[in-house]
This record gives C-alpha cells, structure tokens and sequence, in this order.
C-alpha cells in the first residue's frame, strides 16, 4: 500500500500513477470471503503528456461504473489544475464446486467426481456450493458436463421414487417411520411423500440425505 507521498517529491510518469491507482484500487474494494481479487490497470497513452504537479494528487472513482469495470480518475489541483482517467478492469473470483469430469444421471456424488476451483463471480449464476462436504453422497438428477456448477437444481437430497425415513417431535421425543420420496428435493424445501405404514401422502421437509420432517 502506498502511504501519501507529496506528487513534487516524486517525479510524475506514468509507471508511478498507474501504480498509485492500482494501490488505490485496492484500498476500496475488498475480495469477498474466501475469494480472490484481481486488479488489471490499463497502460496509459504514451502520447499523454503528464504534467507537473504542485500538490498531491486525488483519486477517486465516478458514480457511473459497474463491478467490473472502472475509471479512475486522477487530478491535480495545482493552480494549473488537470485530470487524466484511467481504466482499470477488476476480477472478482469465488470458491464453487464443479463436476472434475463428466457426470451422468443418477450418479452419487463424492470427492471422486467433484472439485473446488475459483470461478469469475461475473460468470456464475443461481445458487452454487463452496465446499464438497455438503454434496457428498447426493445423487444427481440430470447429467453435467466437465466443468459445470453443481447447483442445488442439479442433485437430489431425497430422490423420487427412493426409501426416506420421515421423522416428528420434538426435543424431548422424536417418532421415526418409513416412507417414500414422491419428489426430488434438496435442503428446506417441503416434497409429498407416503408414509409406507399408514399409507397416507404427507408434505416433509427434507432436513438430510434420505430424512425428511413433519411439523
């Protein structure tokens, strides 16, 4: 990190103000929890003529720009006062869990299979996993190619058609009894299942691999 230095103490070129603005850069912007940042600062126009600079110079970055992209602009505020902008591309990477290899349906997931990798956040879309702990022993629901995203769409914590132990009580009791999962489904969400001793067709909520709830 840059400390403040006095722009006439230092001799003003290009190499010094694109490394100012890359220090700068990374004094507002942080990397997200667990994820990595990258900052690429474009080179400035050698047909620039960088003038001289009584005073120390400011940055900041307009209102007008997205995560990805910025422009940053530099000024000096000397009585003859001047500004340059300078471009500057910022990558946002995240720990997602993607197929190590082709996947095909119905396929049990594990650490054979599955693989952490940092992905451009740009690039990721819906709900994804950061670690394989969550994923193993899941069953997929659709085949995936090398590469892609395991998503919560993908896989199945209680399959259709599959046994499922459906539970219900409370802290002092629980009641365990068996079932059948009429619908896939993955962490929280509520599937119809029979329960095999009565018969009848409940909602549950499914709370791990195979196990489902009852209020």
């Amino acid at each position: 990190m840059l400390s403040p230095l006095q722009s006439y103490a230092i001799k003003l070129d290009s190499a010094y103000i694109e490394k100012l603005t890359k220090a700068y850069l990374q004094q507002q912007i942080t990397a997200p929890d667990e994820g990595n940042l990258t900052i690429s600062v474009s080179s400035i126009d050698p047909r620039v003529i960088i003038k001289p600079c009584d005073q120390q110079l400011t940055l900041n970055i307009p209102e007008n720009h997205n995560s990805r992209n910025v422009n940053v602009k530099i000024s000096c505020e000397s009585s003859i006062p001047w500004n340059i902008f300078i471009a500057a591309k910022i990558t946002t990477t995240l720990p997602v869990v993607v197929a190590k290899n082709y996947i095909s349906k119905g396929s049990i997931l594990d650490s054979s299979n599955l693989q952490v990798i940092q992905r451009d956040a740009f690039r990721i879309r819906g709900e994804f996993y950061r670690n394989i702990d969550k994923l193993l022993n899941t069953k997929t629901t659709r085949s995936m190619a090398k590469g892609k995203i395991i998503s919560k769409n993908n896989i199945c914590l209680v399959c259709k058609g599959e046994r499922v132990t459906i539970s219900t009580g409370n802290t002092n009791f629980t009641i365990r009894t068996d079932g059948l999962a009429l619908a896939n489904g993955t962490f929280g969400q509520y599937i119809r299942v029979k329960n095999n001793r009565s018969g009848r067709m409940i909602s549950a909520q499914v709370v791990a691999i195979n196990q489902v709830k009852i209020n």
